[in-house]
């Protein structure tokens, strides 16, 4: 006969495995597959009595977390309640500033022998003394603090000027019409470098000592030329001689009478 049919059947407590009993008083357990059964989704339509309202997710890394927006939350009340505290102050410090100008204008109006001069209205010197030399500390040490950020601006600066304006002879200039039609730029034209400024210089100081030569031998040449093409001057006692020869003119006497020769 078929003793075998499952009486009964029921999941373990992880439903991990499925265990069977049979009719013939056997066990088995059988281990189910772990895969991820698709629940369908019950809808109740029971509407809650407390609204409830969509929540965002945060996107932002730069947003607060809960810890630093109680954080930020305590700092500002405490900056609220330093904020009220100055005001109170400089709302006393501007009603004792008012009283001081009445005093001062009804000084003003008391005849010229009652008036108290101004050092009378200084209650302390001391405390003016101290509180310039504070004012003066503060001035320094806020100096001092912007002094590093100064200097790095002012050599970032430097480096800028170095890179790209020292190296320019003549920058590039452009003037345009009134209408806009017509225009004229200039070249952007960079400076000579060292090395060949000193080729330059050399060039012009080798240029210069040539022409000095030159002029040296022409002035001599010339010197001899009137050497020899000068005219000479001679006595003849011949009638009607010459009385010189020579390349260029010259006079001379003579017994019987002068003669003149020009070259």
């Amino acid at each position: 006969p078929d003793c075998g049919a499952v009486t009964a059947a029921v999941s373990s407590f992880d439903e991990a495995f499925l265990i069977t009993a049979g009719r013939d008083g056997n066990l088995f357990m059988f281990r189910l597959p772990q895969t991820e059964v698709a629940q369908p989704s019950v809808k109740v339509g029971i509407k809650s009595a407390i609204p409830v309202r969509a929540v965002n997710d945060v996107d932002d890394p730069e947003a607060y977390s809960i810890e630093e927006d109680r954080q930020k939350a305590g700092e500002d009340k405490m900056m609220k309640v330093a904020e009220e505290k100055k005001n109170q102050v400089r709302k006393a410090v501007r009603g004792l500033r008012a009283q001081f100008l009445e005093l001062l204008d009804k000084n003003k109006e008391l005849p010229e022998h009652l008036h108290l001069p101004r050092a009378e209205f200084e209650m302390d010197s001391e405390l003016t003394r101290q509180i310039l030399d504070e004012t003066t500390q503060a001035l320094e040490r806020t100096r001092r603090e912007v002094a590093w950020e100064s200097e790095k601006h002012r050599i970032g600066f430097e480096k800028l000027r170095r890179r790209y304006v020292d190296p320019v002879e003549c920058d590039r200039l452009e003037l345009r019409s009134f209408d806009g039609v017509l225009s004229v730029a200039s070249l952007r034209v960079a400076k000579l470098s060292e090395r060949m400024l000193h080729l330059v210089q050399e060039f012009n100081d080798a240029g210069g000592d040539n022409g000095k030569g030159k002029g040296k031998g022409g002035r001599a040449d010339g010197a001899d030329g009137g050497a020899g093409g000068g005219g000479g001057g001679g006595e003849s006692d011949g009638n009607g001689a010459d009385g010189s020869n020579g390349g260029g003119g010259g006079g001379g006497n003579s017994s019987g009478g002068e003669a003149a020769a020009g070259g």
